[in-house]
């Protein structure tokens, strides 16, 4: 499922649709912002993704065994991590879609308020403020992978300096184990550059789920004042009413 078809799923646009015709409009744009979430962030998933696929492939031409094992393994703690990510994003789309049915079922039997109080149920904020707070850990880890890639850059370096003094004591500079260490020093830092920019994709899906939540929360307003104004609205045509008929 991609997102476009998540933003254009029957349930949700059937969901979208009862809550206009409600009055539930704060409601309807959490939806609404919520599916929109969940479908930039597999959108940048995929293409981080992407990225790793195309960063495990350099690491494996790295000639040195030892940088080789050790940029593997930072690669595939990455990849976890990724692929970790999209399946929350994935678990929680299924779980919404399903919320979503049976909130338009709910409204079917039991009306509005029902359905305000299901919506309200979902805890939209806080399923936002989730993926933030996993978000902002999984930057950590790709900023940490980042560091140790500068440390094994470092040690490519000594050993290449140490290679290059002994060969020049004995036998003078090659320029074949020059030319694999400097290829070897180039696809260190394009490994790094990747996953600081992983690292940053993390850090903006975090923010970004912060925001959202945050917003939400100053926006919303609360059940209890909905159905008190939904009484209040109930009540007042039938005071009018009254009034009117007294006077006559």
């Amino acid at each position: 499922m991609n997102r476009q078809v998540l933003r254009i799923h029957p349930k949700v646009l059937t969901l979208c649709e009862v809550l206009e015709q409600n009055g539930l409009y704060q409601q309807k744009m959490e939806v609404q912002s919520l599916v929109k979430y969940l479908g930039e962030m597999e959108k940048r998933l995929s293409v981080m993704t992407e990225e790793l696929r195309e960063l495990k492939s350099e690491v494996h031409k790295l000639e040195n065994q030892s940088v080789r094992a050790k940029c593997q393994g930072l690669v595939a703690k990455a990849n976890e991590k990724v692929q970790q990510a999209k399946d929350l994003l994935t678990s929680m789309k299924e779980k919404f879609l399903s919320s979503a049915e049976k909130l338009v079922e709910t409204f079917r039997q039991k009306g509005r308020d029902a359905l305000a109080q299901g919506i309200h149920a979902l805890r939209i904020p806080s399923v936002v403020a989730r993926l933030g707070k996993f978000f902002s850990h999984a930057a950590e880890s790709m900023k940490q992978g980042a560091n140790r890639l500068d440390a094994v850059r470092e040690e490519l370096h000594q050993t290449g300096t140490h290679a290059r003094n002994a060969a020049g004591v004995i036998f003078g500079k090659s320029p074949q184990e020059a030319g694999v260490l400097e290829a070897d020093h180039g696809i260190l830092a394009r490994v790094r550059n990747s996953m600081e920019s992983c690292g940053k994709s993390f850090a903006e899906m975090g923010q970004y789920a912060n925001h959202l939540a945050e917003q939400f929360r100053l926006e919303k307003p609360s059940v209890k004042s909905q159905l008190s104004e939904r009484k209040s609205d109930c009540i007042k045509p039938r005071t009018i009413s009254s009034a009117k008929e007294q006077a006559r």
